[in-house]
Order: structure tokens, then C-alpha cells, then sequence
């Protein structure tokens, strides 16, 4: 999907809607193939991910430069998309212990079409899946 974007003009007015197309479109792709298998989906806010260093959580858009990621604190190297895809995977765990805490991650008591209804439509955005 590198180059999805590439051979197409459009009005600068235009260019979210345009650019975000295909990325809404795999995103649906992926929800309807995990309802299938009966996965549940999961949102995460993507914000600071990329720049996050996922062994001891600072925080710099110096530690991310292209596809590599090098910790200014503790000097952890990897790939930035692994890195990224990891912190990712940090916030879906403390989201899920949260719940767990609280005492409210039980199944939903309804039949999965209605399950995957209800968990799709919380209101907020979808930003990230894992």
C-alpha cells in the first residue's frame, strides 16, 4: 500500500477524503473478516506511538528518523513500524487490565452479529485494530 496514493490528483479541499479512503476501506475489510472468525476488534488512540520507545516508554520525535528508531534514553534499536506496532499492543493490554480491574470485561450476553454491533459502535472513531 506504499504507493497508494501516487498517479492521483486532487483538490487541496479534497485531499483527506481522498487519502483516507483506502485506509477506511482495509479497515472494513479487517472488521468483517474478524467478525467472521469471530475476533473481536479494537481501537487504540495512535497518538505518540511512533515516537514512544516501546522498552522504556520516553517519549521524542528525536528517538523515530524514517524507518528506524533508536531511543535517546536507553538506546533500544528496532524497526520503527515493530516499535510502533508494539506500543500499540502496550495500550490495548493496559485498556483490557483496566476493564479487567473494574470488573467489566465480560463477553456481552448476545449472539455475535449483535456482539460485533455493539462493540463497533461506541461512539469514538477508529483509529488502530490489532
Amino acid at each position: 500500500m506504499t504507493d497508494i496514493r501516487d498517479g492521483t490528483r486532487v483538490r487541496k479541499k479534497d485531499r483527506y477524503n481522498h487519502e483516507s479512503w483506502a485506509f477506511r476501506q482495509l479497515q472494513k475489510f479487517i472488521e468483517y473478516k474478524a467478525v467472521e472468525k469471530g475476533i473481536r476488534v479494537e481501537y487504540v488512540d495512535p497518538e505518540n506511538t511512533s515516537k514512544t520507545c516501546s522498552r522504556c516508554g520516553h517519549i521524542s520525535r528525536n528517538n523515530r528518523e524514517g524507518l528506524d528508531f533508536v531511543c535517546e534514553e536507553c538506546g533500544y534499536e528496532l524497526h520503527a513500524d515493530l516499535n510502533g506496532a508494539r506500543n500499540i499492543e502496550h495500550k490495548v493490554r493496559d485498556f483490557r487490565h483496566d476493564l479487567e480491574s473494574q470488573g467489566s470485561c465480560q463477553p456481552p450476553d448476545v449472539d455475535g452479529v449483535e456482539a460485533t454491533s455493539a462493540t463497533a459502535s461506541r461512539g469514538a472513531e477508529p483509529q488502530a485494530s490489532s
